[in-house]
Order: structure tokens, then sequence, then C-alpha cells
């Protein structure tokens, strides 16, 4: 009777132990790779986001939408794969769908232990469309300051940057901060042509433009600088801003 209690209670205790140390091994999930809050991507190229958590017992990944509803596959457009990547598929522009191409998803990763639900992401697809671009030339009398702004059609401007200028037939002029004394792109796209002679009205510019997420380079039609007779005064116009400020 003695032998078979030490018995019992050596068996009890030990599977005590064991249980103690399986339990503690235990962790709710965490996010290795929490995906990021924005994607843009072109429907021929397609696009992707990445999610994957850590925990024991190791967590499942689900995707979300912007119901709370848990994401399927959709044949050919949509995948979910088992490393929890969400795979939005190349697609033709009469497969659009805005509930899956223009819309928020989350990442959802759970176990026994618990769950955690990402931040929400904005998927953004764009269909691949041409676009033109054109040259406005703002008049400036002679010693002056001449300003060319490249003109993108309004429906692809957000995707859309000037890459340089072009100083017929082959002198490029890319943005920087200070310029080269001459000329002058903003990083808003702008060329500036400083000090303007009679002669720089000769040279015609275009505008290279390039789309960010197709690759797409377009260039504009020729264009020229122009001398403004008039030396009266001139109201001022805003050639430089700033849209975002930051602050330290």
């Amino acid at each position: 009777m003695l032998c078979q209690l030490i018995y019992n209670i050596i068996t009890t205790g030990f599977y005590f132990v064991i249980v103690l140390a399986f339990e503690s091994s235990q962790r709710g999930p965490n996010f290795i790779m929490e995906p990021s809050t924005r994607i843009e991507f072109s429907n021929s190229s397609g696009g992707w986001i990445d999610c994957s958590a850590s925990g024991n017992p190791p967590p499942t990944l689900d995707w979300l939408a912007v119901d709370g509803n848990t994401v399927a596959d959709v044949p050919g457009i949509r995948r979910v794969l088992r490393n929890g990547t969400l795979v939005l598929l190349p697609f033709p522009a009469d497969a659009y769908r805005q509930d899956i191409h223009s819309t928020v998803y989350k990442c959802m990763a759970s176990n026994s232990v618990g769950r955690i639900i990402s931040r929400e992401v904005h998927v953004r697809a764009v269909v691949t469309q041409g676009y033109k671009v054109s040259v406005e030339v703002l008049a400036a009398t002679r010693g002056c300051t001449a300003i060319l702004q490249c003109i993108v059609d309004r429906s692809v401007r957000d995707l859309v940057r000037v890459v340089s200028w072009v100083q017929e037939p082959g002198f490029y002029i890319y943005p920087s901060l200070q310029g080269d004394g001459k000329f002058h792109v903003l990083t808003s796209g702008e060329l500036l042509v400083h000090n303007i002679e009679y002669n720089d009205q000769f040279p015609s510019y275009r505008c290279r433009t390039r789309h960010k997420l197709t690759r797409q380079v377009e260039v504009s039609s020729p264009a020229n600088v122009r001398i403004s007779e008039n030396r009266g005064m001139v109201s001022p116009v805003i050639i430089d801003h700033t849209a975002t400020v930051h602050v330290a």
C-alpha cells in the first residue's frame, strides 16, 4: 500500500510538473511581420500583402474584409496562401471589383491562447491606362525667371512624377534642391529658367514623367520659353510649396 501511495504521488507530481511546463510554454500570437498601412499596384502587375506571426501553438493566419468576415479565395482574382500572404492577382480591366481592389484588409493571427488583429491595410489597384503630358509656359520679362510646368492628366496625377526635363536635342535637367545656376527643376516638377535672354526662346523643352506603379514613361510635346515685353507690374505667382511639414 505504501509503495502504491509513493508511486501515485511520484506519478501525480511528475504529471503536474509536465502540465505546468506545458502551460508555461504556451504563448499568444505576436506579429513577426505586420502588414503596412497602404499598398498600391497596377492591374497588370498584381500585388501581395505579407503577414506572419509567432506563438505556441503556432497561430493560424486569416485575412478579414472591411465587414469583419474572413477573406476567401476568388478564382483568378485573389488567393490566400498557407504562409499568410494575401495575393491580389493581375487582372483585366473588366474584372475590377471595388470590394477586392479598393478596400481595407486586416490580418488576424489566432491560437488557443488568444488572437491579435493587425492595423488596417488600405488597398488600391490602378487599371493601367495611357496618359497625356503637356507643358504650360509662364512667360517672363528679359532678365527674370521663366517657369515651365508639366501638366499631367488629373486621373493619374497622384501616381505620376516628373523625372527630368530635356532641352533639345539632348541636354537632361534633373530635379535638385539648388539647381545649377541657369536651370532648376523643383521637386514638384516645374522647370525654372533663370535670367532669360532672347536666345533662350529658341531651344525646345520636353517634360519626362514616370508612372510609379507601371513604370510607364511619357514625354510631352516640345515647348519654348516666351519673353514678355510687358515691363509693368506683374502679380506674384507661387512656384514652389511644401505640402507636408515635419517638426522634430
